[in-house]
């Protein structure tokens, strides 16, 4: 599974320390051709989680499943089967 730590989001630790990180982040992944820009439009859910989609309008992709979102001590993690990823911000 690729692990995207090179993933430059937005998302400063005092964001990720109030527990809530529902709304749109935006950021590049940097990769040896260039850098491609991601959207994540995180959601929260009634039972306490989060879902998440991701965009990457370079690629006119919209919309791709993620698998799970979780933030666990203040850790971010998420799984999107489609290209076989795991995003984690703290």
């Amino acid at each position: 599974m690729l692990l995207i730590g090179f993933l430059s989001l937005w998302i400063y630790p005092s964001i990720l320390s109030a527990q809530d990180v529902s709304g749109t982040w935006s950021g590049e992944i940097v990769l040896p051709t260039g850098n491609l820009p991601i959207v994540f439009h995180i959601t929260s859910t009634p039972s306490g989680g989060y879902t998440t989609t991701v965009d990457s309008p370079n690629q006119g992709a919209n919309g791709i499943e993620t698998e799970s979102t979780t933030l666990q001590d203040s850790i971010l993690n998420i799984k999107i089967p489609l290209i076989q990823a795991l995003y984690q911000a703290s």
